[in-house]
């Protein structure tokens, strides 16, 4: 009869597309695993070295006071003249 054909149809069809749906979770499982195995070895910190921060502190130090040195030799002059 149609019912029953139309009844086969629909369990062929679900069973295509549940296999389908199977190997897209396999593929995006397998990209994953891929993707994190590239990335764990190509993936580095990005604290910096003790003395690398300690050197940057006092750059900025030696910067910060020399521009307010500057500052205040450029504003005293303005003020004072």
């Amino acid at each position: 009869s149609a019912y029953e054909m139309l009844v086969k149809r629909a369990e062929t069809q679900a069973a295509q597309e549940e296999d389908i749906e199977s190997e897209e979770v396999a593929r995006e499982v397998e990209e994953a695993k891929t993707a994190s195995a590239s990335m764990s070895t190509t993936r580095r910190s990005n604290r910096q070295s003790p003395t690398a921060a300690f050197v940057k502190s006092a750059a900025r130090a030696v910067g910060s006071q020399l521009g307010r040195r500057v500052i205040c030799g450029v504003l005293g002059s303005l003020f004072k003249g």
